[in-house]
């Protein structure tokens, strides 16, 4: 068809340049495409592009690229590290009880064992008093029997309940702390008296009557009280010396 050139000059169809200025034929722009409509249905979903991960999935990790930083490792549980902390203190505090056990125990039970001791002490001696007193009285220590041949013979002190309650002793101590009678002995003629305490272990060890007074270190020692004075009696640190 004839097309007019930009100096206005018509010119045929065939002519591809201006017969006026030789400009060249200007070609037509030629409309783009319309794209195609794509029917989205059951069939015919769009596919994603490759590499993207559909929604409400994970990306599947792949492997790092040459030259990027290590992943970071994963994070440790609170829980397991409370659990942790729980089980390191659990243990700590029964080493802990276990220490302090070990050194409260035994001190508890010595010092149990001393005051124990002091109260054997005061009793013999308010047994001793008391028959001192009834010798004052009377011109000769409680008569309880006498055994051939025994310079003292010894008794249970509960046979003195009669002669002295409640007269020169409110109550009569009958037995010791560690629940062994006290024991009483009166010489032949009456003028001397001993009273003694077996010590923690209940059994007289005893050889003879001590002519200076003594001490002891131990529990299991006897206390020893004659004609109105200690003859042996704790004094200082006391320790188990029987097993």
């Amino acid at each position: 068809m004839p097309w007019t050139c930009a100096c206005g000059h018509g010119n045929d169809d065939e002519s591809r340049f201006c017969n006026e200025c030789g400009a060249p034929k200007a070609e037509a722009e030629q409309p783009a495409p319309p794209e195609p409509e794509v029917e989205f249905g059951q069939d015919s979903l769009p596919v994603p592009p490759a590499n993207v991960p559909h929604p409400g999935e994970a990306a599947q990790a792949g492997p790092p690229a040459p030259g990027a930083p290590p992943p970071p490792p994963p994070k440790k549980s609170k829980a397991l590290i409370i659990i942790l902390v729980v089980v390191v203190v659990g243990l700590l505090g029964t080493c802990v009880l276990g220490i302090v056990a070990a050194i409260a125990i035994p001190n508890f039970i010595m010092a149990k064992e001393k005051a124990k001791q002091a109260r054997a002490v005061n009793e013999v001696r308010a047994i001793g008093e008391a028959v001192q007193r009834y010798q004052a009285d009377n011109g000769s220590c409680p008569d309880t029997g006498h055994e051939e041949g025994a310079y003292y013979s010894i008794v249970d002190v509960s046979k003195l309940e009669e002669a002295l309650v409640p007269k020169y002793i409110a109550v009569l101590p009958a037995k010791d702390p560690w629940n062994t009678a006290y024991s009483y002995g009166v010489s032949e003629d009456d003028a001397s008296f001993i009273v003694i305490c077996n010590g923690s272990d209940g059994v007289s060890s005893l050889e003879r009557i001590p002519e200076e007074p003594v001490t002891t270190a131990c529990f299991e020692d006897e206390i020893i009280f004659e004609n109105g004075d200690f003859v042996q009696k704790p004094e200082g640190q006391q320790k188990k010396c029987k097993k």
